[in-house]
């Protein structure tokens, strides 16, 4: 209905707008109350139909208020999560910040881009004729058109939260629950991935947890971002001798299974893997030799 009375309004008043080029006074008052006999059978037909019409300006200003409650509700909260932070009573901190948490991840659902409703009856160019027309209308007329996804405030929602998720990440760190830290970090960096706070935080946990090689991935975006960060720069020359070595040691026990299981196939036949022997050649490369003895000093030659 929204579209139709779009469509027919956009024609009159196209029509109207050429009255220079021949249309005439009373034509231009006849397309202007055919214009109003459309929004009323429309509204008649909505209301038949129990559609409720909207008022779009109404809408906006209340989404735009109920928003300000939440930022307004959620600082509040924080600030109390803050001083119980400095009070050391980080159990009670970590409450509030979830509950300023839940505060704004609820006012940043509407916010969120919506996917597009499945439009069924008409061709993909019937449809999108009509939103065209839809479009076009609110321009004429000067009607505000339908609420949109609120680019300015989301920025701002996001790094609300990523503080948020960050200072009850630090509630869990002091609790020494290290992988909802970690997770909360996670979260925080995903809202705003140079927040440096938290991908330090991300990395004491995960080294407390010791998983060396993600915390030594977190440091090195640090300096990414800061190359300059002392602490950063110590840990990262701390942690890579040491991420290092237990590479070095995975590799050694990753080729032990492997020649372990080359030994249990090659069993079958009398063989193992001491009987081949990797050459390196003089002109590049390798070559395989085999050794029917095993290099236990029997006889039996090589051949290759």
């Amino acid at each position: 209905l929204i579209r139709l009375r779009a469509r027919l309004r956009l024609g009159l008043r196209v029509r109207a707008r050429v009255s220079g080029l021949g249309f005439t006074a009373s034509r231009t008052r006849a397309a202007t109350a055919m214009a109003a006999q459309v929004d009323a059978a429309a509204s008649a037909a909505a209301a038949e139909e129990g559609v409720v019409e909207l008022n779009v300006s109404t809408d906006a200003s209340h989404a735009s208020s109920t928003l300000d409650g939440a930022i307004e509700a959620a600082d509040a909260v924080k600030a109390a999560g803050n001083d119980l932070f400095r009070a050391k009573n980080y159990e009670d901190a970590k409450d509030k910040y979830a509950e300023a948490i839940a505060l704004l991840e609820e006012a940043r659902l509407p916010l969120q881009p919506a996917a597009a409703p499945f439009k069924s009856g008409g061709s993909d160019g019937d449809n999108a004729e009509a939103d065209g027309a839809e479009a076009a209308a609110h321009i004429e007329d000067g009607t505000p058109a339908p609420p949109s996804v609120d680019d300015a405030r989301l920025p701002e929602l996001r790094q609300r939260l990523a503080v948020l998720y960050a200072n009850r990440a630090a509630c869990e760190v002091h609790a020494e629950e290290h992988e909802a830290a970690v997770n909360d970090c996670t979260r925080a960096l995903e809202l705003n991935p140079a927040y440096l706070k938290a991908l330090l935080r991300r990395a004491a946990a995960e080294e407390t947890l010791d998983d060396l090689e993600d915390a030594l991935r977190d440091y090195k975006g640090v300096l990414e971002v800061e190359p300059g960060h002392a602490l950063a720069r110590r840990k990262v020359a701390e942690l890579q001798p040491k991420v290092d070595a237990r590479l070095e040691k995975l590799k050694e026990e990753t080729l032990g299974k492997l020649k372990d299981l080359g030994n249990s196939f090659l069993s079958n036949f009398g063989m193992s893997l001491d009987n081949f022997q990797l050459n390196e050649q003089p002109g590049g490369g390798y070559n395989i030799s085999f050794n029917q003895g095993g290099g236990g000093g029997g006889g039996g030659g090589q051949q290759s």
